[in-house]
C-alpha cells in the first residue's frame, strides 16, 4: 500500500518550466506533467514516486531538493 504522504501532489520549477507530480492511484503509478507557460507539453507515467523524481532529474535536470508540496489542483 502507498504511504499517504506519497499521494500529495508535488511541484517544481527548473529551466523555465514548471513540473508537477500527481498520484494516479493504486496500481496506476505517478504522473509527471511538464509545463511551458500554461501549456502542458509532456506527461509521463512512472511506477513509483522515487522513479518519477529520478526521471525528472535525468530527463529535465530537476534537482531533487526543488520539489515542494502542491495543494492546488491543476
Amino acid at each position: 500500500m502507498t504511504n499517504p504522504t506519497d499521494q500529495t501532489p508535488l511541484r517544481a520549477t527548473h529551466g523555465g518550466r514548471r513540473f508537477r507530480i500527481e498520484f494516479g492511484g493504486e496500481g496506476i503509478g505517478y504522473y509527471l506533467y511538464v509545463y511551458e507557460g500554461e501549456r502542458c507539453t509532456h506527461d509521463y507515467l512512472q511506477d513509483t514516486l522515487e522513479i518519477t523524481r529520478r526521471f525528472a532529474l535525468e530527463e529535465f535536470g530537476v534537482p531533487p531538493e526543488s520539489w515542494t508540496d502542491d495543494d492546488e489542483t491543476a
